[in-house]
């Protein structure tokens, strides 16, 4: 027997599973987000997290761009897939 609990999990299991994801290559995932400004917030707010864990100001800067482009072009693309 199933419980309503249970019922309610699988069912936000299910809905999630749906949700556009952005998977930056550390694995850390964004949702799509319809509103551009804070699609931009929530994609600078990671990037800002890769600028953190390097010490190197160079190579810092070289991390935040790198994943910068790849959100980007992930946005750009699921996008474009949505309005089909």
């Amino acid at each position: 027997m199933v419980t309503p609990r249970q019922r309610s999990a699988k069912k936000s299991e299910r809905s999630s599973s749906r949700l556009p994801l952005l998977k930056c290559e550390c694995g850390a995932e964004i949702l799509l987000l319809p509103d551009l400004k804070v699609m931009n917030h929530a994609i600078e707010v990671h990037v800002l997290e890769h600028r953190k864990k390097e010490k190197d100001p160079d190579k810092a800067a070289a991390a935040a761009a790198r994943v910068r482009k790849i959100l980007i072009e992930q946005l750009l693309r699921k996008a474009s897939e949505m309005g089909k």
